[in-house]
């Protein structure tokens, strides 16, 4: 039917061109080149609306291959940049509908990186001009419509990540139940690919500087994410593990305490690291029941649990500047790691070294064959604890924090907030930087693609 209103449209084109060379019967051809132009810009009209919608259908095609194109500039894995950029924009462009034919045009134009870290990138621009039909319009005028459009996909810098799930493919790597409230100032990370990689579900309420999840984020229940919705991204690109390139030492070869060491409630205990190494090594497990005043220095817990039981303490009254303490829990092989619990209502202060193997890290636990174990920081408000709790083959259960100012990093297999109190998470940049976090928490940042125009 078109097809035949367009043959008409030139057939009455060449016969117009006739007609005016003719000096016979002016009125008729008055009134006909009235009629014939009604005609065209009612036609002009219909065609306008049928330009519009193709305009639109056009942005759709820019949108999508301009967002695919920043993708492919975010997950580069060393490759050539502009070359993926260039092949993942075309074939989203094609899938939203696209065709290189009748003269269509589809331009993709990578944009430099220019390192920048903060803020808003744009990484790639794509034209495309179309060809549109004049079905009407083609009366009145002797040329080939087009529409044209135009998207710039860029890569949003929105912050850092202090709280990172490892495990791929697990569900409920992040994960937050019960009643508490739990304050995160910084982002919140799951790898997971699965359908449930992040989920907040009971009477649990988080609100968190931004979230991003490798597979799908779930709120169940009376569970509460509290944040802008452009601050939450599923099927993103897993976070980078932030210790995940150190080499650690192994622990000492003798015990410094053989068997089980216990401080007994109202006893007071300062331990000593007098080795040069600044190594001490427990080979039984620890129960903390009184207060454990601990010197500055790195102690390993090898094949030991440590339990700080509520209303004990475990501190380090001498760790000031760069000094701090870093415990490490070891075993023979990956086997027989033990566990680390710190119950409600145990006093914890502790900061960990800003210079040295362990520099930035609180507590280190050596990948386990099982992936099994305990660890649970349930301190509540009387626990404070600046510095990376590092757990990358294990769960960790975390609760607790004073809402001051401090510099908290969890990394582990699967992070799991329960309980009924409020629990805070900070990355203030000045205890940050005193306790070796600086750069890891600068450099481990959330990136979001978005449709810079």
């Amino acid at each position: 039917m078109l097809g035949n209103i367009a043959s008409l449209g030139r057939k009455v084109r060449a016969g117009f061109e006739s007609f005016k060379r003719c000096q016979r019967g002016a009125v008729p051809a008055l009134m006909g080149f009235t009629i014939l132009g009604m005609m065209g810009f009612a036609g002009m009209g219909i065609d306008g609306a049928n330009w519009y919608a193709q305009k639109r259908v056009s942005q759709n095609i820019v949108d999508a291959a301009a967002v695919a194109g920043a993708h492919a500039a975010l997950k580069n894995d060393g490759g050539d940049e502009d070359a993926q950029m260039q092949e993942y924009a075309i074939s989203a462009a094609v899938q939203n509908g696209y065709q290189k034919s009748n003269g269509n045009t589809l331009t993709v134009n990578p944009i430099p990186d220019t390192g920048q870290i903060t803020g808003v990138i744009p990484r790639v621009e794509v034209v495309v001009v179309q060809n549109v039909p004049a079905y009407f319009a083609g009366i009145l005028i002797d040329f080939q419509p087009k529409v044209a459009a135009r998207a710039v996909g860029g890569i949003l810098y929105t912050g850092k990540v202090c709280v990172v799930g490892l495990d791929p493919d697990d569900a409920q790597t992040v994960h937050f139940t019960g009643n508490n409230v739990t304050n995160v100032s910084c982002g919140i990370a799951s790898n997971s690919e699965s359908s449930q990689s992040f989920v907040v579900a009971g009477n649990a309420t988080v609100d968190p500087g931004f979230v991003q999840a490798a597979g799908n984020i779930v709120v169940s229940g009376s569970g509460q994410l509290n944040t802008e919705d452009d601050l939450v991204a599923s099927n993103h690109p897993p976070a980078p593990d932030p210790f995940g390139d150190r080499v650690f030492p192994d622990p000492p070869a003798t015990c410094d305490i053989t068997g089980n060491f216990s401080v007994s409630p109202n006893t007071q205990v300062l331990l000593q690291v007098t080795n040069a190494s600044g190594f001490f090594k427990f080979c039984g497990d620890v129960s903390v029941r009184g207060d454990l005043d601990l010197t500055p220095g790195t102690y390993f817990f090898h094949e030991s649990d440590l339990t700080v039981n509520s209303q004990a303490s475990l501190t380090c009254s001498t760790c000031v500047g760069g000094a701090g303490v870093t415990l490490v829990f070891s075993g023979t092989g990956g086997n027989n790691i033990g566990d680390i619990i710190i119950n409600g209502g145990a006093t914890v202060d502790l900061r960990a070294p800003d210079s040295g193997d362990f520099a930035g890290l609180l507590v280190y636990k050596q990948p386990s064959n099982d992936e099994t174990g305990t660890n649970r920081f349930n301190g509540g408000s009387t626990m404070s604890l600046n510095g990376g709790i590092y757990i990358p083959s294990e769960p960790l259960e975390y609760s607790g924090g004073n809402g001051l100012a401090s510099c908290t990093v969890l990394v582990a297999r699967k992070v799991s907030f329960t309980g009924t109190t409020t629990t805070h998470i900070q990355t203030n940049e000045t205890v940050c930087n005193e306790v070796g976090l600086g750069d890891i928490t600068s450099e481990n940042q959330q990136r979001l693609v978005v449709l810079v125009e």
